[in-house]
């Protein structure tokens, strides 16, 4: 079956155009809606990523506070027992008095450090 539709191909024509051009129109006022949208929105976005770059920088600055803050918990870590150590020994000893007595009671305590480090260098060959 053949269907002639010779006389109406250019109202199909037409047709079509008028249906290409009300959906351009549509398509116009919409994207123009969001254009305004977006514009209204840019600067809340800026400012959210200005402050997404300050949380950086601080969280960075952080880190690296907690870093050194670690490195100087490991000196007090090695030092608190040598100075506990010194004190008990000053303590333990009458005859150690005033800052003469201290600075005996840490040379007795970095004497026996050293001897202990001797033995286990010797043990540990």
């Amino acid at each position: 079956m053949y269907l002639n539709l010779a006389p109406y191909n250019t109202y199909i024509l037409y047709a079509a155009l008028v249906l290409l051009l009300i959906f351009l129109i549509v398509t116009g006022v919409k994207a123009g809606k969001l254009l305004k949208a977006v514009k209204a929105v840019q600067p809340q976005a800026e400012s959210i990523k200005t402050n997404i770059q300050l949380v950086k920088i601080k969280v960075d600055v952080m880190q690296e506070k907690k870093k050194e803050d670690a490195a100087k918990n490991k000196k007090y870590s090695i030092l608190i027992p040598i100075l506990l150590a010194i004190k008990h020994t000053y303590d333990a000893d009458e005859n150690l008095n005033g800052p003469k007595g201290m600075a005996k009671a840490a040379n007795q305590v970095i004497r026996k450090r050293s001897e202990q480090k001797k033995l286990f260098e010797q043990w540990m060959r």
